[in-house]
Parts: C-alpha cells; structure tokens; sequence
C-alpha cells in the first residue's frame, strides 16, 4: 500500500490516480506514513492563522489605547474652534447664535451651529444655504449633505442619518444657545468661565442642520439620548466654556455642579470640577 502524496489516502500501489482526490501519481507516491505535502501546507497555515491572531491580540489593544488620546485632542480643538466661532459671531452681531424660527409655524428652521459656518472656514457652504427654507428642504439638500469637519468627532463611526445628512458630535447648551432672544456676553452673569456653551455628544445624535442640536446639562453625563456624553472609556465629556476654555467633567459629577454649570445667571458660584 502506498500513501497519496497530496491527500494523504491509502491507495493499492498500482494505482496511477487517486479515487480520493483525483491526483496523477504515475511519477509513484510517497511511502506509507510519510508525511503528504498537502498536510504540511494544510499544517503550515493553520500555524500562520494562529500566530497571526496572536500578534492582532497584542497589537490592537495597544493601538487602541493610543488612539484615544489622539481623538480626545481633537475633540478638545473642535471644541475650542466652534466657541471661538461663536465670539466672533457675537463680535458681528452682538448676541449668541440662535435657532430661527418659522413664525407661521412655530418651528426653528435654522440652529445655532448653521450660523458659524462663516467663522469656520465653510463660507461656500453658508452661502449655498437658502435661509428662507427649512434646513431639511429639498432645495437645501446639497449644503446640508456637506460633511463639515469640526462637527463631529474623530473615531466616532456614527456619521450619517438615513437620510444621508452628516450628523453632529456635539450639542448646544440649552440654557445658552437655546435661549430667544438671543443672550449676550452681559446675560452670562455668573461669568463665562462658569458657564457650559457646548460639549461632546454621542448618543441621540442629530444632522449638523438641525435646530434640535441643544441639551441641558443638568440632566447628567451619559444618561441616554438626551443628555451630553462621549465615548471614552472613563465616560468623562469635554466642553467649552462660555469663554471658550476646554473643561472635562466626570460622568459621575453631582447633579448640582452640572445645573450650576448649565445656567448663566443662576447666582451659584461653583467653577468646573479640577480633572
């Protein structure tokens, strides 16, 4: 009895074809119990598969730990962008950001964010917009299906709704941005360094256009689809300021600093927590 060189089956030693694997073994085969070619590559791989899932194993978490810090500093710089868009907007126009309204309506046709698009480099985009018609109409699809960069967060993979409109990474403080009329730099009297403008989002997340890009912080960090929150594995968020510095909070801050932080003229007298 010989054995196929390829499959590895017992085969009489007359036999020029393997009725296992169909191999022409008119060159003769290999001797009973050596070793088939097949099964040595076959083995080879299998060994290849396994060190390869060892080094994925060791890398990745390395890889991913040094990530996060890279995200986090770009999410700190967006931050700052976006609340030193809003000065200069406030520099223009004496007032913050507001959404527009739809008077017949009652509904916001524009939010806050729309209108720092001048400040950050998306003039085209800004102009494109036709402000006499909701953000989500058909004649505003092309502005509005712009990705704009500062909006949203590096390594965050929810980028676009169903509609395919770009989603926004971050939100409005409600008690700021949210207010009509607009406030002023003079409504924030328990001082903008005191005072929560905007910070990071990940859940509930909404198209950059829409108006509804607003939270309260004081309803907590990481909280569900209405509350502020990141993804970062200690689930800290990061905000700006009122005067555009970049603070962290913890998630676990006490309801009481977060309501302090969120009004602008609530009388309190807390300053955000140290890191």
């Amino acid at each position: 009895m010989l054995t196929c060189p390829l499959c590895g089956v017992e085969i009489d030693e007359n036999t020029r074809v393997c009725p296992a694997c169909r191999a022409n073994l008119a060159g003769g085969g290999a001797p009973r119990g050596a070793p088939s070619s097949y099964g040595m590559v076959l083995a080879g791989i299998l060994i290849g598969i396994v060190l390869l899932g060892v080094v994925v194993a060791l890398l990745l978490p390395k890889r991913s730990r040094a990530r996060e810090p890279a995200h986090r500093s770009t999410s700190k710089s967006y931050l700052r962008q976006l609340a030193i868009a809003v000065h200069n907007y406030h520099e223009t126009y004496r007032s913050f950001p507001v959404a527009e309204q739809q008077f017949d309506a009652g509904a916001a046709r524009h939010g806050w964010q729309t209108h720092l698009l001048s400040y950050l480099d998306e003039r085209l985009t800004y102009d494109a917009i036709d402000f006499g018609r909701n953000w989500d109409d058909p004649a505003n699809a092309a502005p509005f299906r712009t990705r704009i960069v500062t909006f949203q967060i590096s390594g965050v993979t929810d980028t676009h709704d169903a509609r395919g409109y770009p989603l926004m990474h971050y939100a409005g403080n409600v008690h700021v941005l949210g207010r009509v009329p607009a406030l002023t730099f003079s409504d924030i009297k328990d001082g903008l360094h005191n005072t929560i403008l905007i910070g990071e989002v990940t859940e509930g997340l909404r198209a950059w256009g829409d108006p509804g890009n607003l939270r309260d912080p004081a309803l907590g960090l990481n909280r569900g689809p209405a509350t502020f929150g990141s993804a970062w594995k200690d689930g800290g968020v990061q905000f700006a300021a009122a005067d555009h510095s970049i603070h962290y909070i913890a998630s676990d801050a006490a309801p009481h600093v977060l309501k302090a932080l969120a009004t602008p003229d609530g009388g309190e007298l807390l300053t955000f927590p140290e890191p």
